[in-house]
């Protein structure tokens, strides 16, 4: 006995990217007062400098910070990354869209006043780092033989993965027929995979491979 086209829905369910970051109390950065006006009061430093997990992956940062006081008010924030000014803001966070995977990055928010008195948060360092990526699949069980007949010794699956449709060399064998849903994981960022799954049945034949989906998993 055979089986033949036994799947037609393989689907991925959802891609799993996970970032490092880490946080460094160090010096603060400076912006001198060039203002001549009477007012040489300082804004508050901003405070609790962290980053954002929405709208941070590879290709962005998000950073949000606690507002500054001021006796006069505050006027903006000046961002700076690695010690050189990235933008002016009024709000209390900011998304950095021009990163790279796989590098560090050191943020400081400078909050400033119409006399252009300055206070300086610490310094925020962010390692930009895949450090796991993992894509879910999910199908639907195969019910019935080729002959149409129902499919009653139902023994496991494999999945075949790899980064070209035409050598799926990686394999994972799933003895528990109840499960419909299977993690990959430990796959490299930035390429293109493709997953194909069969079934095996107690006689140890097994099916042809389902619908083959594909996904280039980026950073």
């Amino acid at each position: 006995m055979c089986f033949s086209n036994l799947f037609k829905n393989l689907i991925l369910i959802s891609i799993v990217i996970g970032l490092t970051a880490c946080t460094g109390a160090t010096d603060e950065a400076v912006l001198t007062n060039s203002d001549g006006s009477s007012d040489k009061t300082s804004p508050s430093k901003p405070s609790n400098l962290r980053k954002l997990t929405n709208g941070t992956n590879s290709n962005s940062i998000a950073i949000e910070w606690d507002p500054s006081t001021d006796d006069t008010g505050v006027i903006g924030y000046i961002i700076l990354r690695d010690g050189a000014p990235l933008t002016k803001t009024l709000s209390t966070n900011y998304i950095d869209e021009n990163v790279s995977p796989e590098t560090t990055y050191e943020y400081t928010v400078v909050a400033y006043d119409a006399a252009n008195n300055t206070a300086s948060s610490k310094r925020l360092t962010i390692s930009n780092s895949l450090t796991k990526v993992s894509v879910t699949l999910n199908w639907t069980p195969p019910t019935l033989n080729t002959d149409s007949s129902a499919l009653t010794n139902l023994n496991g699956y494999k999945i075949y993965y790899g980064r070209s449709k035409n050598n799926l060399t990686n394999t994972v064998d799933i003895t528990n027929t109840g499960i419909t849903e299977f993690v990959i994981e430990n796959l490299s960022p930035n390429t293109l995979y493709y997953f194909s799954i069969t079934a095996i049945n107690s006689n140890k034949v097994e099916s042809t491979q389902s619908n083959i989906v594909s996904i280039n998993i980026t950073g």
